[in-house]
C-alpha cells in the first residue's frame, strides 16, 4: 500500500528563517549566492502569476523533474487553480484546472496538512488510483509537493513537481526547494499588499 510520505518533521523542525537576507544565508556556501538570486528574482517580478510561473520552472530545474505545476488556493471556494505548469503536453492538465483540496490529488494532500508530500511512486499510492491514467499519460511515477504558506500559516498555494523515475530529492534539495517556495510566498504576499490583499 502507498502511504504519504510526511517531510513535516524536517519541514517544521529545521525551517529556515523566513527573512530572505539570513534564509539565504541560511543554505550556506555557494548555494548562498544562489538563493539571493532566487529571492531577489522572485521579488522583482510583476504580479502572482508570474512568480508562480518562475518558482515551477525553478524547481523543475533544481530537483532534475520531468514536469512541474504551480496552484493558487482561492480560501472563498477551498480550491485550488493551476496557474503555471512546465513541460506538460497542451491540455493535459485541463481536468485539474480547478480542484477542491478534499480531493485525494498530492498537491491536495499538502494543501490541506500544510506539508510537504513526497509520493516516490505513485503506482504505489492508493489515493491515486482514480489519476493513474493521467499520470500513466504525462510520463511521470514521482511527485513532490509543497504548500506555500504565509508567515501565519494561510495557505497560498502549492507547487509540484513531477519526476520520469522514482522521486528521491536528498535534504539540501529540499531544504533548498522549501527556501524557495518561503520566497515566493513573501514575494505574493508583498504584492497582495500593493494590491489591496487581493488573493489572485
Amino acid at each position: 500500500m502507498g502511504t504519504d510520505t510526511d517531510l513535516g518533521d524536517e519541514a517544521t523542525s529545521d525551517r529556515l528563517p523566513r527573512d530572505k537576507h539570513s534564509q539565504a544565508g541560511a543554505v550556506g556556501g555557494v548555494r548562498s549566492s544562489k538563493m539571493k538570486g532566487v529571492a531577489a528574482r522572485l521579488f522583482g517580478l510583476p504580479n502572482q502569476i508570474a512568480i508562480m510561473d518562475h518558482l515551477a520552472e525553478w524547481m523543475r530545474q533544481h530537483l532534475d523533474a520531468r514536469f512541474a505545476s504551480a496552484q493558487l488556493y482561492d480560501p472563498k471556494l477551498k480550491r485550488l487553480r493551476v496557474v503555471a505548469q512546465r513541460e506538460f503536453a497542451s491540455g493535459l492538465l485541463d481536468q485539474f484546472g480547478e480542484m477542491s483540496i478534499t480531493s485525494g490529488t498530492i498537491c491536495a494532500r499538502a494543501a490541506r496538512v500544510q506539508l510537504p508530500i513526497l509520493i516516490s511512486d505513485v503506482t504505489t499510492d492508493e489515493d491515486w488510483v482514480p489519476f493513474l491514467s493521467f499520470s500513466e499519460s504525462a510520463g511521470f511515477a514521482g511527485v513532490l509537493s509543497i504548500p506555500l504558506l504565509s508567515r501565519a500559516g494561510a495557505l497560498i498555494g502549492v507547487t509540484s513537481c513531477h519526476f520520469a523515475g522514482r522521486a528521491k530529492p536528498s535534504g539540501s534539495e529540499m531544504k533548498f526547494a522549501q527556501a524557495s517556495c518561503e520566497f515566493a510566498s513573501d514575494a505574493i504576499l508583498e504584492i497582495r499588499r500593493v494590491n489591496g490583499n487581493r488573493p489572485a
